[in-house]
């Protein structure tokens, strides 16, 4: 009886430090934060920031010279006059960050592909990339991670009517559960869409 006894207050006092450990020693856990969406000429504007996705594990990812790509979602909805319908998408734009690190020239080569979707299909998605070069950890976390006034429209129907809303939706790329079974980190928000 005092072997086990002293087993489990040799036990306890391991696990001590671990429970009593402060939560803010934890980092953040992945969220769009700042959200902020408004309708001008049209067009849906939207800005927020992703705070706790620059985890140790994805700059580990990213040192290492493999390329890391968060791919987001930006839709205006609105909802159906019939109870339990889906809310039906009047605009969306779709985002592409991806960085890669080059450990010769110790830069970061970021890439930001914005596409525009249309109703039109037959002349397709209207795509615009922007490209840089930098050697600043900085820059290239708020390249990933921030973004400021992104049109959401659809140049063939206005934005008008009640209870539009606005959802940010963001894949953080896929993770490995017991380095087996795939599974993705999203991440989204939504509020409503003001003038």
């Amino acid at each position: 009886m005092k072997r086990k006894f002293g087993g489990l207050l040799v036990l306890g006092l391991l696990a001590a430090p671990v429970l009593s450990a402060p939560a803010s020693a934890q980092p953040p856990k992945p969220a769009v934060e700042d959200l902020v969406a408004r309708i001008e000429e049209d067009r849906a504007w939207v800005s927020y920031d992703l705070i706790g996705v620059m985890d140790a594990e994805v700059e580990e990812r990213i040192q290492s010279g493999i390329p890391v790509t968060f791919r987001h979602k930006l839709e205006v909805l609105s909802k159906r006059g019939v109870p339990l319908m889906p809310s039906k998408v009047l605009a969306q734009t779709t985002i592409e960050t991806r960085v890669e690190y080059d450990s010769l020239t110790r830069r970061y080569d970021l890439l930001r592909r914005i596409e525009y979707r249309i109703r039109q299909k037959r002349q397709g998605p209207l795509t615009e990339e922007q490209r840089k070069l930098t050697d600043s950890l900085e820059e290239m976390r708020d390249w990933m991670t921030r973004f400021d006034q992104v049109p959401v429209f659809d140049p063939t129907r206005e934005l008008r009517g009640r209870a539009l809303r606005v959802r940010v939706e963001v894949n953080l790329g896929r993770r490995y559960i017991l380095f087996i079974f795939p599974g993705t980190r999203s991440i989204a928000a939504e509020i409503p869409l003001g003038p």
